[in-house]
């Protein structure tokens, strides 16, 4: 078996960030990744799963462009710290896949000539697939300390996915945490370096593949030289929901004697 590829890609990014006043900045950044790919398999007549020998190609397209934004405030009062942020972000993903290869066991008219041309058109097995994702996101973060004890963040984001039916393209989903340091606030023990309570609540969103709303007509293997499609085996709802993920933790942290001894804990659902 022979077996090589060979690949042309681009990536890389660009980013600009700018700070308006020492509290305020923001931040654009436009990320591309690119690439053609060309895979080729040679098997030799001497193979015994292919005693004709086989070849194939499969062409391969990949794109995926990000353009983001962020804005961030920094302030620290006289018992207080705060930072907000907020941003955006917006996503682009393009796949294209086109294979063309002799059918299991059927071999090349000429032994040892890998071309496609010598794959007899009754032997010959192809397909093809093309996919399109947009989603396009706001979010913002909001953190605040006090005396170095307490620490609450708060995070919400929206998204809108193209992957989900209009009326359910959009989806938000937030998130809480608090972590308290006890053993600032309260002098329990010379020998206690840390005592940290935390809790915290989370939902994640989430989308889905391409086309998964409505069942339609792909490729399947010939069967006899004649072509046929078949359509997917799991169920598509033209109107289905995003995914929701809720999650909740409650933990505590100690270390004592100098870092020497440290226990940490986490009970979630």
């Amino acid at each position: 078996v022979n077996n090589g590829f060979v690949r042309d890609r681009v990536f890389g990014n660009i980013k600009g960030e700018y700070q308006i006043t020492p509290e305020f900045s923001v931040m654009a950044r436009y990320a591309l990744d690119t690439y053609n790919e060309t895979r080729e398999t040679k098997i030799g007549n001497s193979y015994t799963g292919e005693p004709r020998g086989a070849y194939g190609v499969v062409n391969l397209k990949r794109y995926e462009r990000n353009a983001d934004f962020l804005a961030t405030y920094k302030k620290n009062l006289s018992n207080f710290s705060i930072t907000a942020s907020a941003g955006g972000n917006l996503r682009f993903n393009k796949t294209g896949d086109v294979t063309t290869q002799s059918r299991n066991g059927t071999g090349l008219i000429i032994p040892g000539l890998y071309t496609i041309q010598n794959i007899a058109p009754a032997n010959l097995q192809y397909s093809s697939y093309t996919s399109e994702k947009a989603v396009h996101s706001v979010y913002g973060l909001l953190n605040l300390g006090y005396k170095d004890m307490i620490y609450l963040d708060i995070t919400g984001r929206n998204d809108w996915s193209s992957t989900l039916p209009e009326e359910n393209r959009s989806y938000f989903y937030p998130s809480a945490s608090l972590s308290v340091l006890i053993n600032e606030m309260v002098d329990i023990s010379d020998n206690l370096d840390l005592l940290k309570l935390r809790a915290g609540i989370a939902e994640a969103g989430n989308d889905t593949d391409p086309y998964s709303l409505i069942n339609v007509m792909g490729n399947a293997e010939a069967w006899s030289g004649l072509t046929r499609l078949t359509k997917s085996g799991n169920i598509l709802l033209p109107n289905l929901k995003p995914e929701r993920a809720t999650s909740l933790d409650l933990g505590v942290d100690v270390t004592m004697f100098r870092n020497r001894l440290r226990f940490s804990g986490t009970y979630y659902t």
